[in-house]
C-alpha cells in the first residue's frame, strides 16, 4: 500500500528490467514502457470528481485490465492465490493469529489486503458500484470487521500486545472499511481509535512511540510507528473523520526531525539512530507524500532526494525485507509511473536487477498447507511470520490497483484511489 532497517520494528507488538525469458522462465514480462492506468480524466480540475467516482479503487472485474500494466496477469493470480489462503487460515471468530501475539496487527493488515484488492465488507451506499470479490473473500472480510469492531476500548484502545503499533494498524483498516462502505456502525469505533491515536502523540516531537505519549513526553517516537499512525490518520481524514490540524502538523515536524540529506529526503528511525535508512526513507517518502495531499505544498526535490536512495537500495534476494518493500512500493507507486515501473519491472540501466515483481512472484508458496502464502525470512522473518510477511507481499502487488496519474500542464500527478 524499507533493505535494511537496522531499528526493530517489533510487530511482535503484543505483537521492472526484463529477464530473458529462456533464463528465468517464472520472470515477469514488462510491456512496451510503463503504462499509466486509463482513466477519462483530462485534467487536474477533473482530478476531486475522479477521487469521488473512484475513491477506494479500481473495480478490478469491471474492466480487469484498467488497473494494472498488460502482462501483469501473473500478480493478479498471486493475489487471489494469497486471500485464498488467509480464508483458509482465519480463525472461527474472524481474527488471524499467525506467528504474532497481536492479532490485531495481524488481523488489520490481513483486512487491508482484502480491501486493497477492491474487496468489501458491505454493499457501497453508492448504488453505482459494483461489489467485486467472490463469496469467501467477502465472506473473510466481514467476518475479521466484525472481530475488529470489539476490540475497540471505550478509550479508543485498539492494542491486544500494548503497543501502538497495533493501534495504528487496526485503526487504518477500520477506517479503511468504513471510508470504502460508509458503513455508519464503524464510525463510533473509528473515532474513539483515532482519538487515542491524536491523544498519544507526543506533544512536542509529534511522534509516536510503543507506547502512547505520557504527560511528561518521554516518548519522542520513532519513524516506523509513527508511519502507521499518519496512514491512519490519514485515512481517517479521507473517509470523513475530523482530525486536528495540529496533528498533521506535528506530524510534519516530526518527519522534519527524522531526516537528512541535502534536500531532508532522507530518513533514519529514531533520535538515537538517525543516519539515513531505505526502509525509513520509503517511510518518509510516503508519510510526506500523504501529508501533501492534507493541503502541505510539496517540495519537489525533497521526494526526489528520497526517490534516488530508494533506486541506489534496490531489493535484493540476498537482503531480504518485506517491510521495506511493501513501504517502498507505495512511496515509489505514488511518486510516478516511470518510479514504479524501474521498481517493479526493472530497468535496463540495473541489467542486475530483475525488478521486485519477479522477486516476489518467484517467491509465493506454490503447494502445500501454505500455497499461496510467502515463507518469513530475512529482516525481523521470526517477529512477523507468515501471515504478516504475506500481507506485506499481496498489499505491494495491489499498487497498481491504488494509484493512477492525472495527466496535466506539468506531465501528470499522481492520485491514491484508496484515499
Amino acid at each position: 500500500m524499507r533493505p535494511i532497517l537496522v531499528a526493530p520494528v517489533l510487530l511482535v507488538l503484543c505483537v521492472v528490467f526484463q529477464p530473458s525469458q529462456a533464463q528465468e522462465p517464472n520472470a515477469l514480462v514488462a510491456p512496451e514502457g510503463i503504462k499509466p492506468v486509463p482513466t477519462r480524466v483530462q485534467s487536474t480540475n477533473d482530478a476531486k470528481r475522479t477521487r469521488e467516482l473512484l475513491r477506494f479503487g479500481v473495480q478490478r472485474r469491471v474492466d480487469r485490465g484498467a488497473a494494472v500494466a498488460a502482462g501483469d496477469e501473473q500478480a493478479n493470480k498471486a493475489i487471489e492465490r494469497a486471500l485464498n489462503w488467509f480464508v483458509a487460515t482465519q480463525k472461527a471468530d474472524g481474527s488471524w493469529d499467525g506467528d504474532n501475539t497481536s492479532r490485531i496487527g495481524t488481523t488489520g493488515l490481513a483486512m487491508l489486503s482484502f480491501m486493497g484488492y477492491g474487496i468489501t465488507h458491505a454493499e457501497r451506499l453508492n448504488k453505482s458500484s459494483i461489489q467485486v470479490g467472490d463469496t469467501g473473500h467477502r465472506d473473510a472480510l466481514v467476518k475479521a470487521v466484525a472481530w475488529m469492531l470489539k476490540q475497540v476500548a471505550a478509550d479508543g484502545s485498539l492494542r491486544d500486545g500494548g503497543r501502538m503499533y497495533d493501534q495504528g494498524i487496526g485503526t487504518y483498516a477500520l477506517c479503511e472499511a468504513y471510508g470504502l462502505t460508509g458503513d455508519a456502525s464503524l464510525k463510533e469505533a473509528c473515532e474513539k481509535a483515532v482519538a487515542f491515536i491524536v491523544k498519544g502523540q507526543n506533544e512536542s516531537s509529534g511522534g509516536w512511540r510503543y507506547v502512547p505519549a505520557a504527560s511528561a513526553n518521554t516518548e519522542k517516537g520513532d519513524l516506523s510507528v509513527s508511519g502507521f499512525q499518519i496512514m491512519a490518520v490519514e485515512s481517517a481524514r479521507h473517509s470523513g473523520l475530523k482530525i486536528p490540524d495540529n496533528t498533521f502538523k506535528l506530524a510534519k515536524d516530526f518527519l522534519d526531525s527524522r531526516s537528512s540529506g541535502s534536500a531532508l529526503g532522507l530518513y533514519g528511525y529514531h533520535k538515537d539512530e538517525p543516519s539515513p535508512k531505505p526502509a525509513m526513507t520509503a517511510v518518509g517518502m510516503f508519510c510526506q507524500q500523504l501529508l501533501f495531499e492534507n493541503g502541505t505544498q510539496p517540495n519537489v526535490s525533497r521526494i526526489e532526494e528520497s526517490a534516488s536512495y530508494i533506486r541506489a537500495n534496490l531489493p535484493s534476494v540476498e537482503n531480504v525485507n518485506y517491510y521495506y518493500w511493501w513501504y517502498g512500493s507505495y512511496a515509489m507507486g505514488y511518486h510516478s509511473n516511470v518510479s514504479w515501473g524501474e521498481w517493479y519491472w526493472g530497468t535496463k540501466e540495473r541489467p542486475d536487477y530483475p525488478g521486485l515483481g519477479t522477486i516476489l512472484l518467484d517467491r509465493q508458496v506454490s503447494s502445500g498447507d501454505n500455497a499461496g502464502s510467502w515463507s518469513p525470512e530475512g529482516y525481523m522473518a521470526a517477529g512477523f511470520g507468515r501471515h504478516v510477511t504475506t500481507a506485506f507481499v499481496v498489499l505491494a502487488l495491489e499498487v497498481p490497483y491504488r494509484f493512477i496519474s492525472i495527466p496535466n500542464s506539468n506531465g501528470s500527478i499522481r492520485i491514491n484511489l484508496r484515499r
